[in-house]
């Protein structure tokens, strides 16, 4: 009983809304995320789970990519959808990488909460 009812809990974790399969999110990496507000040195995004995280962006060492070229952090915009890895190394949720896609009509990004 515990296994069905631990192997159910599993998969909704791994559904976005509508029941899509998504890539889960972990503690170093948020997947396919909706920026919601962006300042000099930080972003705010939702996840595909609905949470929102706050992330610090670092001039000097955080690499910001849109479509495989190198950006930077004046490029993010509300509403772009990024993925970011983050320093794992750090106790604060501080950027890594942000990678930014063109295609924000893909079929991964439509069970983003609005």
């Amino acid at each position: 009983m515990f296994a069905a009812l631990l192997a159910l809990s599993t998969a909704s974790v791994a559904s976005g809304q509508n029941g899509k399969v998504t890539a889960q999110d972990s503690d170093t990496h948020i997947n396919a995320a909706k920026v919601v507000e962006v300042a000099p040195n930080r972003i705010a995004v939702i996840a595909q789970s609905g949470v929102e995280h706050v992330i610090a962006i670092r001039q000097n060492s955080t690499r910001i990519s849109r479509d495989g070229r190198t950006s930077s952090a004046v490029q993010l915009n509300e509403g772009d959808i990024v993925t970011v890895e983050l320093d794992a190394d750090n106790p604060m949720k501080v950027a890594k990488s942000i990678r930014m896609s063109a295609n924000t009509n893909s079929t991964e990004l439509a069970s983003l909460p609005e």
